[in-house]
């Protein structure tokens, strides 16, 4: 069936009770002046998907019971690559696109970034470059929908220092139970998408989108030209102290805050 591999649903993972990792944070932080919503996600993502594969169906997952025991991000990573990555593989490939791990692409810039990624889309062919950025943590210690928004800001400091690292201006944040999408909507700011869950089943109304269906949308934009950010902020960016009234320097030396933009 046309669309099939992005309208279904994704199975339920299988942890047992009681196991399982702690949280893991990075000290990269964003403020709360730093998010607004992406309004027009919903609208842009089926847009995209009913222009390719017509009216969406709702699908139940294709694997319908998960065999494989979760405790740790890289065993909820390799579920997450087997039910997205394999079932949108062909769509990508015929984008010159495909999902892989950032030590297989390079960036735009050519050289080291710092610290990696989990995830990438990046072109098919030599020598790999780098569109959208993608970091994975565990459903049971991050509860998107559960957190103020200072937290979640916070939290996202490590997508949004990966983001400006790779020069990528979309990315996506995702505890394969919850997902969102971020696109970068100026020099120090960014826009995120309303939680998408794994589980989700598809409907017309446009705020029922599945997370494969997300996924090949922000595709579209990485085969296309406005993939890329226009400019390196670096360690500033994700500082967390950055406000909607702080003074940006732009010299071609690179970006800087006046000193009483710090709050301490």
């Amino acid at each position: 069936m046309a669309g099939a591999e992005i309208w279904s649903a994704l199975p339920d993972l299988k942890k047992r009770p009681g196991f399982g990792t702690g949280p893991s944070r990075e000290p990269y932080y964003l403020s709360t002046d730093q998010i607004s919503p992406w309004r027009d996600f919903y609208h842009l993502v089926r847009q995209q998907s009913v222009q390719h594969y017509g009216i969406p169906r709702a699908l139940p997952p294709t694997v319908q019971s998960e065999q494989y025991i979760v405790g740790n991000e890289n065993g909820e990573f390799s579920r997450l690559v087997q039910h997205i990555s394999e079932a949108l593989s062909v769509t990508l490939r015929s984008m010159n696109l495909a999902f892989g791990d950032p030590q297989a692409g390079t960036c735009t810039l050519g050289d080291d970034p710092g610290p990696v990624p989990d995830v990438t889309i990046q072109c098919y062919g030599n020598p790999g470059e780098i569109r959208v950025v993608g970091e994975v943590k565990t459903y049971w210690t991050t509860d998107l929908k559960k957190m103020k928004k200072a937290e979640f800001a916070r939290l996202l400091g490590q997508l949004a220092r990966y983001m400006d690292d790779y020069e990528t201006a979309y990315g996506f944040f995702t505890t394969y139970q919850q997902t969102v999408f971020l696109k970068r909507s100026h020099t120090f700011t960014f826009q995120v998408s309303p939680v998408v869950y794994h589980r989700t089943i598809l409907t017309p109304r446009f705020e029922d989108v599945s997370l494969k269906e997300c996924l090949f949308f922000i595709a579209t934009i990485a085969a296309g030209n406005s993939w890329q950010s226009t400019r390196r902020v670096g360690e500033l960016l994700t500082m967390g102290t950055w406000t909607a009234q702080s003074p940006v320097i732009f010299s071609e030396t690179g970006i800087s805050l006046t000193s009483e933009s710090y709050s301490g």
